[in-house]
């Protein structure tokens, strides 16, 4: 795969995992996307000591798509990548969720993949969820 296509795949599938939802959700209901959002920054220890995992986050958002808290639902098995992915996404904002018409708040997990790539050093994936 090309160096530019590498280096694009974590943003875009940052976007499509905001697209995942869990729990309840309706045709009237938007999933969420984040409205703006930075890369979590690949911790310098963790790349020194080849750490990679799968953190899965579950996020509270309030009607307005502020991100109101995140709590680790499932560690990657390493706390530094696990408060890399946490505050990270704590600054997100998302779209709002429509419920009659009306937003409301909402909540859903989503999954961090820390992987170090030799071609792309630096920065998580995100994949979808399923």
């Amino acid at each position: 795969m090309p160096g530019f296509l590498k280096r694009s795949v974590p943003l875009l599938l940052l976007a499509g995992a905001c697209f995942a939802i869990h729990g309840q959700a309706s045709a009237a209901s938007l999933a969420p996307l984040a409205g703006s959002c930075s890369r979590p920054v690949y911790p310098s220890a963790s790349i020194a000591a080849r750490e990679t995992g799968t953190v899965t986050l579950s996020l509270d958002i309030d009607a307005t798509g502020k991100v109101m808290a995140v709590n680790i639902f499932q560690s990657s098995g390493h706390p530094a990548l696990d408060a890399a992915a946490r505050d990270s996404i704590a600054k997100c904002s998302f779209t709002q969720k429509l419920v009659n018409g009306k937003p409301a708040a909402y909540s859903f997990k989503m999954q961090y993949v820390w992987s170090l790539d030799e071609m792309y050093n630096g920065g998580g994936e995100l994949p979808p969820n399923a």
